[in-house]
């Protein structure tokens, strides 16, 4: 098996602080978006520990996230973001299955995602 260039990593404490700009640069991308506000409520939820995730690190740096919570037996992707100069080498495809693969180890029916009017990037992923 391929060894990828970075780790997916839970969230916890540490990576939570290394992901600080990674949410500062989601926050700035998604203000070119309608309906931003529901995604800078999700960050904040994340930043507070209030829903749950994945991480893509390299270097000890984080690079990508996904952001996720649960509703009604269904998981629903809120944030999906990869850093600018990262994207191309498949880390938004395997934080998706990192969901993807919760999902399914807690029963879950269906995994739902979301993107903003105008997120040609994300709806591209969905």
């Amino acid at each position: 098996m391929t060894r990828l260039p970075f780790d997916i990593r839970s969230v916890d404490e540490t990576n939570l602080t290394n992901a600080r700009d990674l949410l500062d640069q989601a926050r700035g991308a998604a203000r070119n978006f309608r309906g931003h506000e529901l995604l800078l409520e999700r960050l904040d939820d994340f930043a507070r520990g209030a829903i749950e995730g994945r991480l893509a690190v390299h270097d000890d740096r984080v690079v990508g996230g996904i952001l996720w919570s649960q509703a009604d037996g269904d998981l629903i992707i809120e944030v999906l973001f990869v850093n600018p100069a990262s994207r191309t080498i498949g880390i938004g495809e395997h934080l998706v299955h990192e969901a993807l693969d919760y999902a399914t180890e807690r029963g879950l029916k269906r995994v739902l995602g979301r993107a903003l009017p105008g997120d040609r990037e994300t709806k591209n992923v969905f």
